[in-house]
């Protein structure tokens, strides 16, 4: 009997076990969400089903989340959406509407347990399930980078894109090796160099792999940029921080940059594309294509390399080509400018010492290759001639000619000893004459500004925006915003009068006061730059009293207004 009952209880024991959800501990389950790893969170399977608790991924999915106590249910709310999910029920309600659940919801460990998928997709997610590797994904990796002035880095062989900042073209050495992206800090990297070092490591590196290393690393910042037909694309930042303490700040420069720019990651499919405008992407490229078969007398260039953004100037867009002397040296390069319209404005072969084959042309052949170069791709009823070099410090004379039209609009210069157009350029007088007008006021009001701030103030940075101008009566006008950012001298703000009177008399706003004098300070203005025909430059702002419209002033008085 006493057998009987034992063996009944172990049979009861059993079915209480199997009965039980499962941890998912040990089968290894982790949850992405929007691509960061939850690396605290143990989720529990049970019928198929992957449940988590509430807590742990209401933040990553931007929900508010209560427990009513007395109806014993959980309400998850969105700016988009409300949910009603019971525990121990399956009678779930999403915007008022029943709907029924396939897992009952429950409490554990004073966590409440919910299925992660029910969720995820009423709040309009997509959910992945890798089986293989257990990994349940929700969302999509994306954000917005605030870095400006970029160039676009293209990664053909797994097809995406970042947007990289043009200072890291000469602060950084960028690898693409078996379709992996290495970004190192270059001062670090000719550090190790110089102490014959070889084996280090890149400030982060962007690999495609069948399993995320990411989801058994627990480290802030790596995150899954993308899963698709059971890869994933993951980006990993260095934890060793290999630097010398000589160049710590440019390593973490380019570290702090790294979390920025790869906000800006983008995969390419056949619905998006590197460029906003994708018909004048695919005219640009047919012409750099044809006038690497018809203008350049050998193959050079992968084609499948090429580097393309757009400019922020003119907006027009830039597509460049290079062949690397070493991981730092630039060997030949080229790059094409076109307009808004996707027209050629600008070509430029240049080479840093690339052997050339020796394919010499005489004269009336470089002028039928430079006529053949603007009927082509400018005006088939443009005629090229012989002009004078305007370039006789680029260009070798016998090894260099120079061509344009009668009208100026173009000039375009043929390399003699190998056969091949070497520059092109639409010259755009009034382009040129407006960039130096912006370049003269902003130098004046650069000088101006220093002048002003330097007796009380530290000028840390100054921007102009919204530029735009005109001529009227023989005077230039140009009307803009202008942004100062300006800090005290460093002085002890217990030396200064209304603070250390604050401190004095115990004063409860003492420590703001404290904080606020060292910290960085802002102004914004709207300003007018008038230059007479005398080349004279007079300032005007509109922050005069009501009923004038703009009154001229110097910046000592309306920062001191300010």
């Amino acid at each position: 009997m006493k057998k009987l009952s034992r063996c009944l209880i172990l049979v009861f024991l059993a079915i209480i076990l199997f009965a039980m959800p499962v941890m998912a501990e040990g089968s290894s389950i982790k949850v992405f969400i929007n691509g960061k790893v939850l690396y605290d969170v143990i989720p529990i399977l049970e019928n198929g089903r992957t449940l988590v608790p509430i807590s742990s991924i209401s933040e990553e999915l931007g929900v508010n989340v209560n427990y009513l106590e007395e109806s014993k249910k959980v309400s998850i709310k969105s700016d988009t959406i409300n949910m009603e999910i019971p525990i121990g029920s399956t009678k779930a309600k999403v915007d008022g509407k029943e709907v029924e659940l396939d897992v009952i919801p429950f409490i554990k460990d004073e966590n409440i347990f919910v299925p992660i998928g029910f969720i995820a997709k009423n709040l309009g997610e997509e959910v992945i399930w890798d089986g293989k590797n257990e990994i349940v994904s929700v969302g999509k990796f994306g954000g917005e980078a605030k870095i400006e002035d970029t160039f676009l880095y293209y990664n053909d062989e797994h097809k995406y894109t970042l947007n990289f900042p043009n200072s890291w073209k000469e602060e950084t050495i960028i690898k693409t090796i078996d379709g992996t992206l290495y970004v190192y800090d270059k001062k670090s990297a000719n550090r190790f160099k110089a102490d014959g070092v070889e084996n280090f490591g890149p400030v982060f590196e962007i690999r495609c792999s069948d399993y995320p290393t990411v989801a058994t690393l627990p480290y802030d910042g790596d995150y899954v940029l993308n899963y698709e037909d059971g890869k994933y694309i993951e980006v990993i930042f260095g934890r060793d921080f290999q630097f010398y303490p000589e160049t710590v700040d440019s390593y973490k420069k380019i570290f702090n940059e790294g979390q920025e720019t790869i906000q800006s990651f983008r995969k390419i499919d056949k619905d998006s594309f590197v460029e906003d405008n994708k018909d004048n992407y695919k005219k640009e490229i047919e012409v750099l294509y044809d006038i690497l078969d018809n203008f350049v007398s050998e193959d050079i260039f992968d084609r499948d390399e090429v580097f393309t953004y757009k400019k922020p100037i003119s907006n027009t867009s830039f597509l460049y080509m290079r062949v690397m002397n070493n991981e730092e040296e630039v060997l030949i390069k080229t790059e094409s400018d076109f307009d808004s319209n996707g027209r050629l404005t600008r070509y430029h072969l240049k080479s840093y010492g690339y052997d050339f084959k020796e394919n010499k042309l005489n004269q009336p052949e470089a002028l039928k290759l430079a006529n053949n170069f603007i009927k082509k791709y400018i005006d088939e009823n443009v005629e090229a001639t012989k002009i004078p070099d305007l370039y006789p410090s680029l260009y070798e004379k016998n090894k260099h000619e120079t061509y344009g039209d009668k009208d100026g609009n173009y000039i375009i210069v043929i390399d003699l000893e190998h056969g091949f157009v070497e520059y092109f350029s639409k010259i755009n007088i009034e382009e040129v004459s407006s960039n130096k007008i912006y370049s003269k006021i902003s130098s004046y009001m650069e000088d101006e500004s220093k002048n002003t701030f330097s007796p009380y103030y530290e000028l840390l940075d100054f921007e102009i925006t919204n530029y735009g101008e005109e001529i009227m009566n023989e005077r230039i006008e140009a009307i803009f915003n202008y942004r100062i950012i300006y800090k005290n001298y460093d002085k002890d703000p217990d030396t200064v009068g209304y603070i250390k009177d604050a401190k004095e008399k115990d004063n409860h706003n003492y420590q703001q006061m404290y904080d606020e004098y060292l910290e960085p300070k802002e102004m914004n203005f709207e300003l007018k730059v008038v230059i007479d025909e005398n080349d004279i430059i007079k300032l005007y702002s509109n922050i005069s009293p009501v009923g004038v419209e703009w009154e001229e002033t110097k910046m000592s008085d309306f920062i001191i207004n300010k």
